[in-house]
This record gives C-alpha cells, sequence and structure tokens, in this order.
C-alpha cells in the first residue's frame, strides 16, 4: 500500500515538473525598419529603335512625321495592303538565248510581259526589284555578279520614265564584269531561266509624303540583294 502512495506521488511530481518547464510563447517583436532600395534596372528598348542602339536613327522614323515614337513601330509584316502583303506583285519572264538580242532583252512593265497586272499609267506607283534565275535555279539581283559559263557577267536594268509610249518600257543588259564591256557570245551553256520582277506600291505616311520603301526594308533588316529574303518578308514564299 505504502509502494503504491509512493508510485502515485512520484507520477504526479514528475507531471508538475514537465508543465513548469514548458513556458508560454513570447511576444512578437517589432517590424524591421525598411530595406534600402535596390539598383534601378536597365531601361527598355523603344519600339521603333530597330538596331537597339538608343539613338534615333533616319531611318526609324518609318512614318516620315520627324518624331520618334509609337507610330513608327511597324510589324515584320509591313503596311496593311491587299492579301497583307503591302500590295506586292510578283512577274517573271522566261529567258533564253533567243530572248536575248546581242548583250540586251527588252520587257514591259505593263501588258501581258511580266503579268502584274498593272497599266502603263500605274507604273509610276510602284518600286520595282528585278532579279535573274540562272539555268542552276540560283537566284542574283540585277546589277549584281552573276557567274556561268566558267566567266563572270552582271547586268543593268533601266526603266524608261519619260512620258509616253515608251514609258513603263525596260532594257536588262549583260557585260563582262572584268572589263565592263558588252557580252555577246551567247551559247547553249549561257542560257538562264528568267527574269523576275517584284514590284512593291508606293505609300504615303500620314502627311502624304512618300515612304522610301528600300531604305524601310533596309532598316527592318531585309537585303533587297537577295531575293528569297525579300519574298519571305512579303510572304510570297
Amino acid at each position: 500500500m505504502k509502494l503504491n502512495i509512493f508510485v502515485v506521488l512520484g507520477c504526479f511530481l514528475a507531471t508538475m515538473t514537465f508543465i513548469s518547464c514548458s513556458g508560454e510563447d513570447g511576444a512578437v517583436g517589432p517590424t524591421g525598419g525598411t530595406g534600402a532600395p535596390g539598383n534601378n534596372g536597365d531601361n527598355g528598348i523603344d519600339c521603333w529603335d530597330l538596331n537597339a542602339d538608343g539613338v534615333n536613327d533616319d531611318a526609324e522614323d518609318i512614318n516620315g512625321d520627324g518624331e520618334f515614337n509609337g507610330l513608327d513601330c511597324v510589324g515584320k509584316d509591313g503596311a496593311a495592303g491587299q492579301d497583307g502583303n503591302a500590295n506586292v506583285i510578283r512577274g517573271t519572264l522566261p529567258l533564253e538565248d533567243p530572248d536575248i538580242n546581242n548583250n540586251i532583252f527588252s520587257f514591259m512593265l505593263y501588258g501581258e510581259d511580266l503579268a502584274l497586272g498593272i497599266t502603263q499609267q500605274e507604273v509610276d506607283n510602284y518600286v520595282f526589284l528585278f532579279y535573274i534565275k540562272d539555268r542552276l535555279g540560283i537566284i542574283h539581283q540585277s546589277g549584281s555578279r552573276i557567274p556561268y559559263n566558267g566567266a563572270d557577267r552582271y547586268t543593268r536594268t533601266a526603266i524608261n520614265s519619260v512620258e509616253g509610249n515608251g514609258k513603263g518600257n525596260g532594257s536588262c543588259l549583260f557585260y563582262n564584269l572584268s572589263d565592263d564591256s558588252p557580252y555577246f557570245d551567247w551559247d547553249a551553256n549561257d542560257a538562264l531561266d528568267s527574269f523576275i520582277v517584284v514590284a512593291l506600291e508606293v505609300t504615303s505616311d500620314n502627311k502624304g509624303n512618300q515612304i522610301d520603301l528600300i531604305t524601310s526594308l533596309k532598316a527592318a533588316g531585309v537585303d533587297t540583294s537577295d531575293y528569297h529574303k525579300v519574298t519571305q518578308y512579303f510572304g510570297l514564299e
């Protein structure tokens, strides 16, 4: 009986000791002071800053109003136009040796030659890019080097802009690259595939000034000497 009393007493003392050792939670301390401000982030790039150099370049004033703002932020697909391609038309003229008279062949930008679908009166409404496709399927810009038959040639393309019946008539002349002399010696190995014209309709800014399309293309990173880049940019491929 005494043993049971001592056991109960011992358990009671142990329980009281455990309870007395578990103190209450302390009060929450005061909020610390505000930390020092962090460093400012880098400035963003304006949407019209095509080369991201922070300088307002003339070519970045896309709408030509003398201001650099959101109105100059042009998407990759260019200004809205027919079929979403800024009214860009492509025409192809088959080109073979018999079509070349000495070192020149002639064409018309209107009518059935290139089937551009524009009239003689509408020629002034377009900017034209000219290309030559060789027999290997490689496309070169007119005026640039065109290697074939083991030699280097190049072309010059001219358009008659004088009012009258001859307006819009064009000529493509072939020259030797080595000495700038006319190239006359056509044979079967010189066979070319076709002459290609890309016509870009001229547009105006909100002040009625015509936009320089070639400068705008260069500002957008489009190399006009590269036929495939031009046609990809306008969704023609």
